[in-house]
């Protein structure tokens, strides 16, 4: 996934595909949300409480079997990756 500062998202297969959505975040009493609305991917089009420990990967939870793991560095997006 890379996350664009206007809030366009891109998701990427191995097998080369793309998907294009949408991204938005706020501050809720539980900390950190993330708004995730990719078209046609239901699993991931939803609200997600955001954790992450300094020296490890950001978590995305939405319920204690519903989670993604953020392995890699973030970096922001130019306008011709999209």
């Amino acid at each position: 996934m890379a996350f664009s500062q206007d809030g366009e998202l891109v998701m990427g297969f191995m097998t080369g595909g793309k998907t294009w959505g949408r991204w938005g975040g706020a501050q809720s009493d539980r900390g950190p949300m993330l708004d995730l609305e990719l078209p046609g991917m239901d699993d991931f089009t939803r609200v997600w409480q955001v954790y992450r420990r300094e020296d490890g990967p950001i978590k995305l939870y939405k319920d204690p079997g519903t989670k993604i793991l953020l392995k890699q560095g973030c970096h922001a997006l130019k306008q011709e990756d999209g």
